[in-house]
């Protein structure tokens, strides 16, 4: 058990740099309060259905261009209105249940984070390809074989998109954004909990998700 505890510890320090975590000190806070939920869902919408309205709008055309980048973002706030509303509604609720399911090990409390973004693409993924496919390819009766050729095409870019870069981004900015209000709310309330400083190590893990990760 050792061993095995050793090695995901050493796999853990490999792979931190991917995602923007510096040192064992750097907190992954992960939204607790309902207007923590909602600025949270807001970023992360924002920045996956910008990703995706590039990627698709490519698709089309036959590649990205100037002007396939200005239909992009035309299309932006439909979709990103209807990606935050089907996320809270459905997408989240559903992806922390398929998470909460899986066998995750607490000695490595990033692992419960990327469970819980795999899942919200498992199941975000096919709920957009769907308006997407209603919406722009208004496909009539060809509505299932067009919406799971969407989602196949959808799905890689979704994922390793989510996984590599939108998840670590909005967390960043989401600690940049709520954690000096947190650790003012605690300091006032009396109840601030040390966290160590740079070059120290420990991790704490309080579950189940949508709590912080030290």
């Amino acid at each position: 058990d050792r061993n095995k505890s050793a090695g995901r510890s050493l796999w853990s320090d490999r792979l931190r740099p991917l995602f923007l975590l510096r040192t064992r000190s750097v907190s992954i806070i992960m939204p607790k309060t309902t207007v923590q939920k909602v600025i949270f869902g807001l970023l992360m919408s924002f920045f996956m259905v910008l990703a995706m309205e590039m990627y698709n709008t490519g698709l089309r055309n036959g590649g990205l261009t100037n002007a396939g980048i200005l239909n992009a973002l035309r299309e932006l706030p439909l979709m990103f209105a209807l990606c935050f509303l089907t996320s809270t509604v459905v997408g989240e609720p559903l992806a922390a249940r398929l998470a909460a399911r899986l066998a995750v090990p607490r000695e490595w409390p990033f692992a419960a984070v990327l469970a819980r973004s795999a899942m919200t693409v498992c199941v975000m993924c096919p709920a957009m390809s769907l308006w997407a496919t209603v919406i722009f390819q208004q496909p009539g009766i060809e509505l299932v074989p067009s919406w799971l050729q969407t989602v196949v095409c959808n799905f890689p870019m979704a994922f390793f998109w989510q996984i590599f870069f939108c998840g670590p981004l909005v967390r960043r900015l989401f600690r940049l954004l709520v954690y000096p209000l947190v650790r003012k709310r605690r300091r006032n309330e009396g109840h601030v909990q040390a966290v160590p400083d740079a070059g120290t190590s420990g991790t704490a893990c309080h579950y189940p998700s949508g709590c912080v990760f030290k």
